[in-house]
């Protein structure tokens, strides 16, 4: 998988496919799994919004880092601006939308991600104490393919 992601990645800095054409295809597959309830939160036009600068930057000259262009979903026990963070937990249903990118989601913190690169937040287990859960904040999860 390295080896795709990286061909990828390289295909976004040499211009050959677009930060937001990755991005509207990684909206497209989510909303056709939308019955698995995987992604419990999505920021859709701020990720597009984050491609397109990439893209821009790509354009510049710029090297956006060895990622550029991959989407990223956060599991749902990371900070995201402007999403809620449940933990996966019911306690925590009604949480208000994070301020501030925790560290997976912050470009400023990671030697790997330099742009924006967060899509949404990932079904998480209550409050993250197994590995697959049943039933989270955002209901049950399915494991059907």
């Amino acid at each position: 998988m390295e080896g795709r992601l990286v061909a990828i990645s390289d295909a976004v800095r040499g211009r050959r496919i677009s930060a937001v054409e990755l991005v509207e295809r990684s909206l497209g597959r989510i909303d056709a799994a939308r019955e698995l309830n995987a992604v419990v939160a999505l920021r859709a036009d701020g990720a597009l919004a984050d491609a397109l600068a990439l893209d821009e930057r790509v354009a510049r000259g710029d090297d956006p880092g060895p990622l550029a262009g991959l989407p990223l979903l956060v599991k749902d026990i990371e900070d995201a601006a402007g999403l809620p963070t449940t933990f996966g937990s019911l306690l925590h249903r009604d949480a208000a939308p994070a301020a501030a990118d925790g560290v997976v989601a912050d470009p400023s913190r990671s030697a790997w991600v330099r742009w924006r690169a967060a899509v949404g937040l990932k079904n998480a287990s209550p409050l993250w104490t197994a590995c697959t859960a049943w039933r989270s904040s955002a209901g049950l999860v399915s494991f059907r393919r």
